[in-house]
């Protein structure tokens, strides 16, 4: 009885916050520009209510894969470099100063994989594809670590471009812009 209760409850919280048991979210575009296009088929599963809440901690959580970031990476501090300026590292370095981080109150956050930062860009917006009402962005040609390594080349990643939300291929040793997840599987 007490599983069922608990399933109830998920089953109720996924519905509110329009999470999906089955499929992917709509990309938010709206507008058709050549039949079949996205804009005309719209597919994905709806999101029902704000797909962000703003936590009145620094972090922000998506409300469809229940990933929270840190809203505002300028103000990490620390080894992110002077507090109110944007900070960039090499691979290598943004993977050990996430992992030892300690933000909000929380310590387990670590460097995004490819899938779950373009998960929080909205395909509707350019420059930046990213909701600037919940995340403090200071300059939308900027491009972010991930924690994906490129499959061909040991010396290099792919990173996040917030001009359009894809990602493209790096060097392990270029200076990129970071914005720490935590949660997830």
């Amino acid at each position: 009885m007490e599983k069922a209760r608990g399933y109830n409850l998920f089953i109720k919280n996924a519905l509110k916050y329009g999470f999906s048991l089955f499929g992917l979210p709509k990309t938010g575009v709206s507008v058709s520009y050549n039949n079949y296009d996205d804009g005309y088929y719209k597919k994905g599963y709806p999101k029902s209510g704000a797909k962000f809440t703003n936590n009145g901690d620094g972090t922000i959580t998506d409300n469809a894969t229940g990933l929270m970031w840190v809203r505002d990476p300028s103000l990490l501090g620390g080894a992110f470099g002077v507090p109110g300026t944007p900070s960039k590292m090499k691979y290598l370095d943004s993977l050990s100063n996430v992992h030892a981080l300690n933000y909000a109150g929380y310590s387990d956050w670590r460097v995004p994989n490819i899938k779950e930062m373009q998960s929080i860009f909205d395909y509707s917006r350019s420059y930046p594809a990213i909701d600037t009402d919940f995340f403090v962005i200071y300059d939308s040609s900027v491009y972010f670590n991930t924690s994906t390594r490129y499959a061909c080349w040991l010396g290099a990643l792919v990173a996040a471009d917030l001009d359009n939300g894809f990602g493209y291929f790096s060097f392990v040793v270029e200076l990129l812009y970071i914005l720490p997840v935590r949660g997830g599987a």
